[in-house]
This record gives structure tokens, sequence and C-alpha cells, in this order.
């Protein structure tokens, strides 16, 4: 079955270039993670690919990779901001890779939260 995620919100990292990011201020991630509850958790991570269409690269699947240790069901959200579809909205690409399809497989320039869906 189809599960519901919701993101409730999101943490931009410090610096970055066209294959990397550094983390300067590491104080942001040390509130992200007191505030992962049973209610809020680190879903993945999502980043942009200006130009190249949204896809995960070599590294990017290394990086999913470490965040499914955390969560089997970790999310990569690819963005091509400058890439348009027919329809004139913006491409993106959401890879939710299991731990049995490439073992595990995801940082870059969002860490995200998510809520549980109420219902």
């Amino acid at each position: 079955p189809l599960e519901q995620v919701f993101v409730e919100d999101y943490w931009p990292v410090d610096q970055g270039d066209a294959v990397s990011v550094e983390i300067v201020d590491h104080r942001i991630f040390t509130e992200i993670f007191h505030k992962k509850d049973s209610e809020h958790f680190i879903i993945g991570w999502a980043h942009s690919h200006p130009s190249y269409t949204p896809f995960l690269s070599g590294d990017d699947y290394q990086t999913h990779l470490r965040y499914q240790t955390f969560w089997n069901k970790s999310i990569a959200l690819v963005i091509d901001p400058l890439m348009k579809n027919p329809s004139n909205m913006i491409k993106m690409k959401v890879v939710c890779i299991s731990i049995g399809m490439l073992r595990r497989l995801f940082t870059f320039l969002l860490i995200a939260i998510a809520g549980h869906n109420p219902e």
C-alpha cells in the first residue's frame, strides 16, 4: 500500500558547489536530531541539478544509502529548476528505493522533517 508522508519543514545546507556540500553550522543538525520523536523524523533530502535534468548521480546514490540506514523508506528529491516540460511545470523526480532494491541508497541542499498523517 502507498503510504503518505507530509513534509513539515526543511533545513538548507550552508554551502555547496556542483558536486558537494559543506556543513558549516552543525548546530542546525543538532536541532534537527533533537526534534526527532515519534511524530516527526527525518525523511530524506533534496537537491537540484540545474540544467542537468533530475537524476541521482553515483554520489547521490551513496548519500541515499547512508540515509536509508536511518529510515529504509527515505526519499531523495531531485529538482531541475531550469528544465520545464511542455505544460511549463518544473520537472521533479522523487526516488523512493527500499533496502531490498539497492541495499540502501541518500544530503545535499535540504533536510526534511515529516509528520505522520493524523488520520
